[in-house]
């Protein structure tokens, strides 16, 4: 019976380089230290092996898009930047409203987030 690592040095020695800088890139990328520090919430992530696999496949779509300078991440990357830009300006002008939303539905355990959000602004 071989031992992971060694099951992992055949996988790795099967790969061609660029496969193998494509792979060592993506892990390399994955932030495994997460710290619990006071008042910082921690957030259950789902870690089945579909939705691991999907992820990976995801960051490896992004990745070959990069790499062959393909105009439509160049699109993907301008408007992510801008997408995060603007939910900063909202979250400044309605970080307010919306705290008070999600803790007089619960907090943490809050469920149905929208529908508190319509019925406290009678939509």
């Amino acid at each position: 019976m071989s031992t992971p690592n060694s099951e992992i040095e055949e996988v790795m020695a099967s790969m061609s380089i660029e496969d193998r800088e494509l792979l060592n890139e993506i892990l390399a990328e994955e932030d495994t230290s997460i710290l619990a520090s006071e008042g910082q919430a921690i957030v259950r992530q789902k870690w089945d092996t579909k939705s691991l696999v999907d992820k990976k496949i995801n960051k490896a779509v992004m990745l070959i898009a990069k790499t062959k300078k393909d105009p439509m991440y160049d699109k993907f990357k301008k408007f992510f930047k801008l997408s995060r830009f603007w939910r900063a300006k909202l979250r400044d002008k309605y970080y307010g409203i919306a705290r008070g939303i999600v803790m007089s539905k619960g907090g943490m355990k809050a469920t149905d987030i929208a529908k508190a959000v319509h019925e406290r602004l009678g939509k």
